[in-house]
């Protein structure tokens, strides 16, 4: 027969430890196992940025990505991210549904920068922005972004060319200016313009932009608008008539001299009108009648065409010179050797 030494041994042998009568206790008391629910459905999407001309991806652009449940113009999703330089962005966690319906993405982008030479700047914005798009997993998606190039140019300082001349009308004589103004661009592209002061005897001084070279000439021009001087009908409409001259020319500039003067012959034009009872406006092109019923622009000679003036105009000598030069073939350079030569 065991002694009681003995039979304690025999118990200490079979009884659970305490952590082993824990663990049973707390899975009887759990019962059946858990499952959790699971989260949305997420995927990764990727957004590529190219110039819709070119095709060149456009890196640094803004990326906003906005997502609506089918359906219903409420936004279950928006993100910003900037493409890298391959033009790229990625957007993470992005919802394939919500509310048990399908998500349609759509991506937009925008970039702007600015950059200065020869006292222009130059901005440029990139924009564009994709079709909707029904998310899918491992998506991608291109948006065409166009370019908008606007350049603003400081005007000439007191050391720029001076750019002078005159301009009369048919008759040799100055005329009332309703506007005048002068405008260069550069090779590059880059454009500058001012309003032009006329005198009362037809005479005119302005600073222009040191622009342009031989092998890259920069094109100047001049616009003078006259005031009404008198009313021409035709059928049932009736016309505004004014003085009007124009003037372009390549110039070399960049060296700083002046270029040549020149002189504007300005012939009379229709500036606008109306037709019939009730005064419809008329645009300021043809009269009626040209080929396929539509109005062609009329024909304007430039001021090197006009042959005669008054042999008592001031003007003369320079309006001969201008016939010479208009004579030349080829790209006319004009510039002078400077206002301090002779």
């Amino acid at each position: 027969m065991p002694t009681s030494r003995a039979l304690r041994r025999r118990m200490l042998r079979f009884a659970p430890t305490g952590l082993a009568l824990t663990a049973l206790l707390g899975a009887a008391a759990l019962g059946p196992a858990t499952v959790l629910a699971a989260g949305p459905a997420t995927t990764t999407v990727t957004v590529s940025v190219v110039a819709d001309d070119t095709h060149d991806p456009v890196d640094g652009a803004l990326v906003t990505l906005t997502g609506n449940a089918e359906g219903d113009a409420d936004v279950v999703y928006e993100d910003d991210r900037t493409t890298d330089g391959g033009g790229q962005a990625t957007f993470t966690a992005v919802p394939l549904e919500s509310g048990g319906a399908g998500v349609t993405l759509t991506a937009e982008a925008t970039k702007s920068e600015s950059s200065t030479a020869d006292g222009c700047t130059t901005e440029r914005t990139w924009s564009g922005a994709s079709e909707p798009t029904p998310a899918a997993a491992g998506l991608a998606i291109e948006v065409l972004a166009s370019r908008d190039d606007e350049t603003r140019c400081d005007d000439p300082g007191p050391d720029a060319p001076v750019l002078t001349g005159v301009v009369v009308g048919p008759d040799g004589g100055a005329f009332a200016v309703f506007e005048a103004s002068v405008a260069m661009v550069r090779a590059d592209g880059a454009a500058w313009g001012r309003s032009l002061e006329i005198g009362a005897d037809g005479r005119f001084s302005a600073g222009v932009q040191a622009w342009g070279t031989a092998d890259a000439p920069s094109h100047l021009s001049v616009q003078v608008n006259g005031a009404v001087v008198g009313h021409e009908t035709e059928g049932d409409c009736t016309y505004d008539l004014a003085p009007r001259a124009s003037y372009e020319a390549s110039v070399a500039l960049a060296d700083g001299h002046d270029p040549s003067e020149i002189a504007l012959v300005a012939s009379i034009e229709r500036v606008g009108g109306v037709c019939g009872t009730t005064g419809t406006p008329k645009p300021t092109t043809a009269p009626p009648g040209a080929a396929g019923g539509r109005s062609t622009p009329a024909a304007t000679l430039p001021p090197t065409d006009v042959t005669t003036a008054p042999a008592s105009s001031d003007a003369a000598p320079l309006i001969a010179a201008v016939l010479v030069l208009g004579s030349a073939a080829g790209l006319t350079l004009l510039r002078r050797s400077g206002r301090d030569s002779g």
